[in-house]
């Protein structure tokens, strides 16, 4: 069963920071009904979603999923985040994205069980946290000037991007465990830990939805590609631990 952690807590710290700055940039951008008075220049946004774990690192194949009763998607977690966009032109924005996510999975071993005939088990934690600059390219015009003191948003608008950044990790492996190089296969408890970061490089899409002048939907989807080092004191016969996986986001934004 997973479960989220700390990214919870920093999604309400985003949503209060939003909301302290939007509200002068809000009072300042309005118009009459359905326009603005200048073409938007920023958005600020929060987002709110799943992401899944591709998980084909040795640490993945050679020990969670193959001593212990876990599967791939035990990693997947909920996530949130922001954005903030700024227009580099009529179709093209410069964007800052935060996501973080954290997921919890209990498991036992597949073959062994206590001398009690009690499962033997452990509890994997991993949170991945991805900092990225990027740029978003819209297939469509996102509104349109009236006069020269209007600007009308359009209803919708579609767009594609990409960016580049780094992603945070930690991962923590705790309960019991077998020593398999004794023949007496005596069980111990261990705190097993590794953090670090990466370069991290992602793919995205979606569709930005209107709802008023100064309001709108972003539904997304996202892939993220990165690998990061293990703490090799901990886990020395493993290579770096993949931390890649899509993405699926939605969120509301506002521009001024």
């Amino acid at each position: 069963m997973n479960t989220s952690g700390s990214p919870m807590k920093s999604g309400v710290t985003l949503a209060v920071v939003l909301a302290v700055l939007l509200l002068p940039g809000m009072a300042a951008g309005q118009g009459g009904d359905g326009y603005l008075f200048r073409r938007p220049v920023v958005s600020i946004g929060i987002r709110t979603g799943y992401a899944t774990a591709l998980a084909q690192s040795q640490i993945f194949n050679d020990l969670l999923l193959k001593d212990f009763t876990l599967q791939r998607s035990d990693f997947g977690a909920p996530v949130i985040g922001g954005e903030v966009a700024i227009r580099a032109s009529d179709r093209l924005d410069v964007s800052l994205t935060v996501t973080a996510g954290a997921s919890v999975a209990n498991s036992e071993y597949v073959i062994f069980e206590g001398t009690d005939d009690l499962p033997i088990v452990q509890t994997t934690e991993l949170s991945r946290t991805a900092v990225a600059l990027g740029l978003k390219y819209y297939l469509r015009e996102r509104g349109r000037r009236i006069s020269r003191f209007a600007w009308i948003p359009t209803s919708w608008a579609p767009f594609v991007g990409g960016g580049v950044g780094r992603m945070g990790y930690s991962t923590v492996l705790e309960g019991e465990f077998v020593d398999t190089a004794d023949p007496i296969l005596p069980i111990y408890q261990d705190y097993l830990a590794s953090k670090g970061s990466s370069p991290y490089l992602h793919l995205n899409g979606g569709v930005d939805v209107w709802l008023n002048k100064t309001l709108f939907l972003t539904a997304e989807g996202r892939y993220g590609a990165a690998r990061a080092p293990l703490d090799q004191n901990v886990f020395g016969d493993f290579d770096d631990i993949d931390l890649s996986g899509l993405q699926f986001l939605v969120g509301l934004s506002v521009q001024f």
